[in-house]
């Protein structure tokens, strides 16, 4: 019997999978390679080169639009409030859209337009991830994170570790990265070097380059009133008093 030729619906996602390259995947498959792609996916997630299927976040306002790609099933989604994000799942938000996304433990990401991000995290919720290749955010924790847990923002620049506090970021397009922190710290790691960000100081981090220099943040809290939907920062608020 001759092999059949699947139409496979066309799939355009302009979304970062690496910080240079970008994912875009447009294919047609014949049997053989669905079955081969089916085995190969399998034994990624039984080595845990995949991350395993687990809901990590929900969106909890979204004005404008967006979109969700689902690595389990190469599937894209609408983003709509209330909808759950799996781990794994890579958002990209519309140029007019403001999203409000909250996970587990009370880590919160208010996220701008244009932006692109990945939820990540382990099996047991100990050490979640924002990965940004794109975009502009205001992140906040609410409570002291543990100290057998880890809580991140990572950005082809550099990596913001978290540890209970309220800061902003920026991933441009040129692969930079600019934080600034508004309450305890947060610590930028990059090609083996650490910077620490007090609060009401920022640090620019050239792509490739360590993060070596810091000043300070002068942003206004007003600014953060770009961030709200429907007038509210959402629990962010509370870290402001």
């Amino acid at each position: 019997m001759s092999v059949k030729e699947i139409g496979m619906p066309s799939l355009e996602f302009g979304v970062a999978t690496d910080p240079i390259g970008y994912f875009k995947i447009k294919y047609r498959l014949k049997v053989e390679d669905m079955m081969k792609l089916i085995l190969m996916l399998s034994a990624f997630f039984m080595m845990g080169l995949l991350p395993m299927v687990a809901e990590e976040a929900s969106i909890l306002e979204l004005k404008g639009t967006g979109k969700v790609l689902n690595l389990k099933t190469f599937g894209v989604k609408k983003l709509k409030k209330g909808m759950a994000l799996e781990n794994g799942d890579i958002v990209k938000t519309g140029p007019k859209a403001l999203v409000h996304l909250e996970m587990a433990s009370g880590r919160i990401a208010l996220v701008k337009a244009n932006s692109t991000f990945k939820v990540l995290s382990d099996s047991k919720k100990k050490h979640q991830m924002l990965d940004f290749t794109e975009g502009e955010f205001l992140i906040g924790t609410l409570g002291k994170i543990k100290d057998d847990e880890t809580f991140s923002i990572r950005t082809p620049a550099t990596v913001a570790g978290v540890r209970g506090t309220l800061f902003w970021g920026l991933a441009d397009s040129d692969l930079n990265a600019t934080f600034a922190c508004f309450e305890s710290t947060i610590v930028l790691s990059s090609n083996g070097a650490e910077l620490v960000l007090n609060a009401n100081e920022k640090a620019f981090v050239v792509y490739g380059e360590k993060p070596s220099k810091k000043e300070a943040a002068n942003i206004p809290l007003s600014y953060l009133d770009t961030f709200k939907v429907d007038g509210y920062l959402q629990a962010l608020d509370d870290l402001l008093k």
